[in-house]
């Protein structure tokens, strides 16, 4: 009877603590993606560009497409507690081997390397 009483008392606290995760994961996703986009339109500001031509980067669809990857893993690492700032302090030229060969895994260890490096 008393192993019935605390498996009730256990599965009771389970049920009310659930909807709280529930909470805070929705949470943490509304600010990675707010971070992310908060980041992406900073990064516009800069109006980087590339080659001989000087063509703008921001009107290139992958080159896009990695800055966003690259926000939203510096956002993703900020909103876990890693001392990771949400927005882009690299240069171009540092930045630009994970342009277009970096994955997610790979942009989330050169981050937070470069914490440790600094």
């Amino acid at each position: 009877m008393k192993a019935k009483h605390l498996l009730i008392q256990h599965l009771l606290i389970w049920v009310l603590m659930s909807p709280l995760t529930v909470v805070v994961a929705v949470e943490d996703d509304f600010v990675i993606k707010q971070l992310t986009n908060d980041c992406f339109q900073e990064w516009q500001t800069r109006d980087w560009r590339l080659g001989e031509d000087a063509a703008r980067v921001a009107d290139m669809p992958s080159y896009v497409e990695a800055i966003k990857r690259i926000c939203g893993a510096s956002a993703e690492l900020f909103v876990e507690g890693y001392p990771v700032s949400p927005f882009i302090h690299q240069s171009q030229r540092v930045i630009l081997p994970f342009i277009f060969s970096g994955q997610n895994a790979d942009v989330r260890q050169w981050l937070l390397n470069a914490t440790t490096d600094d």
